[in-house]
């Protein structure tokens, strides 16, 4: 089965259907990935741009987008080797949200690959973690 890379404006006309021209196109991927004939793979720095541009640009709630990619990340048709660092970095962002994605991705990676966390951020220092100094 063939596998795809996406970037962020794919992934924003999906989730966001707000080109007549770019969102059918992009919907396309999804339907023929959601039918078993494509894997899409999205890497997670996709993910962080997809988060900001959505809450700078288009003003959108940031827990909205949160729990779309979410539901997105949910469908086994969705490929990337560390799905499961996102998701909990998402389920972290959600959970926490005086906490961005980002910090939250970096929490996550932290405790995943056994590596301490240096950071100045206090709100992120207060996740009270080993990894996290």
């Amino acid at each position: 089965m063939a596998k795809i890379l996406l970037d962020t404006n794919i992934i924003l006309r999906y989730l966001r259907n707000d080109d007549a021209f770019l969102s059918p196109k992009a919907k396309k991927f999804f339907d023929l990935a959601q039918n078993g004939q494509l894997e899409l793979y999205i890497d997670e720095i996709v993910i962080a741009e997809v988060i900001w541009v959505n809450k700078s640009v288009y003003k959108a709630r940031p827990l909205v987008t949160l729990k779309t990619i979410q539901d997105l990340l949910s469908f086994n048709w969705i490929k990337n080797p560390r799905k499961q660092i996102i998701l909990s970095a998402l389920s972290l962002a959600i959970s926490n949200p005086s906490l961005n994605y980002v910090d939250c991705w970096l929490y996550c990676l932290s405790k995943e690959e056994n590596l301490p966390l240096q950071t100045f951020d206090q709100k992120l220092k207060h996740l009270k973690s080993p990894h996290t100094r």
